[in-house]
Order: structure tokens, then sequence, then C-alpha cells
């Protein structure tokens, strides 16, 4: 049991015990009641608990995707935002390989990312993904070691959905390049 109190206006947590001392007739003849600060391990759990849930909601109410990836390069975590981006449910992510995802051009170069993360070495680079619908998916990702008792046990990511900023860098380099042969053919210099 656990209680709560107030000396000189510090907030203590106890535990305490008791047991009595019987007499030869069996009667109790005195109490000893024991009181155990754990006021330390209390605040370290609630400390712990806090730590979780701010995790927890960085994951969960991210916009970005969020995943977590064993050494063998098969989703262990996912959030509802790689769900969104990819096309495939939490469920179907789950233990599966991250790799059929990755469009064949960048696999790769995801590849070599992935396994220098790894090694404990965080990455930032470009990939490409194919949504469950077949529609190509341009990302932006961070890689970073999952470390547990100085032991690298799998990979973070964190991908940002940059198709749409990548189709316009390409309409733009298209209209450049329309300019670029409009004025090479018409023979027209700029001014």
């Amino acid at each position: 049991l656990q209680v709560r109190i107030l000396a000189t206006g510090k907030r203590l947590w106890l535990r305490f015990g008791g047991t009595l001392v019987l007499g030869d007739d069996g009667q109790a003849v005195v109490a000893v009641v024991t009181f155990h600060d754990v006021t330390g391990r209390v605040n370290a759990e609630r400390a712990l608990n806090e730590n979780r849930q701010r995790f927890q909601s960085l994951f969960d109410h991210n916009v970005d995707a969020i995943y977590a990836l064993g050494l063998d390069g098969k989703f262990l975590l996912a959030n509802a935002a790689c769900e969104a981006i990819s096309g495939y449910t939490i469920a179907e992510l789950t233990d599966s390989s991250y790799i059929p995802l990755i469009n064949p051009v960048h696999l790769q170069t995801t590849k070599y990312h992935f396994e220098r993360a790894a090694r404990g070495e965080p990455q930032k680079y470009e990939t490409a993904i194919y949504h469950k619908d077949g529609s190509v998916i341009d990302l932006n990702v961070a890689n970073v070691p999952i470390i547990v008792d100085d032991i690298v046990v799998g990979v973070y990511g964190i991908a940002k959905d940059i198709t749409v900023r990548k189709r316009m860098e390409h309409e733009l380099w298209e209209q450049r390049e329309h300019l670029r042969l409009a004025l090479e053919s018409g023979k027209l210099g700029s001014w």
C-alpha cells in the first residue's frame, strides 16, 4: 500500500507494512509498523510513463510516416501516416520486408542507406515506393539506428511524401528545356 503525505513541503510516497508480535498466550503484544520511502521509484515510474506517452503521441499523430524495421528489414511498427502514404494497412506492413515496396530504380540506394543505419550511422536520402494502387510515391527519408544497451537492434524511419514537389520540379525543368530549345531554334538570344 502506498500513501502520499506532505513533509516539509515535499510530496513523499511511502510503502508501509506491519506485523504483530504475539505473546505466549497468542495475543498481540506489540504492533511493528515499517515505512519505506519509495518516492524516487514512483517519480521514476511516472517520468518513464510520461516519456512513453510523449513518444506514442509523436508516433501516432505525426503527419510523416514513422516506422521501425528489424535488422532483417521487416516492419516492426508503423504509424497511420505510413498507411496513408503506402496504401497498405499497418497489419499488412507488419512482419513484411520494405524491399518489395521500393521502386527498383531506387532499390540499391535504399538498401545502402538502410545497411548504414543498421551499422549505427544515421542516414538521409530520397527514394520512391510503389503505393498499393501501383502509383509511384517519392519520399524523403531519414533512417536512424535503434540502439538498445549500445547495440543496434533495428532502424527507425521517418518518411515525408515529396511526390508533388518532385513533379513540380520535373515540370519546371521541362518548361525550361522547351524554352531553351525554342530560343536555340529561333536563334534568339537573351538580353
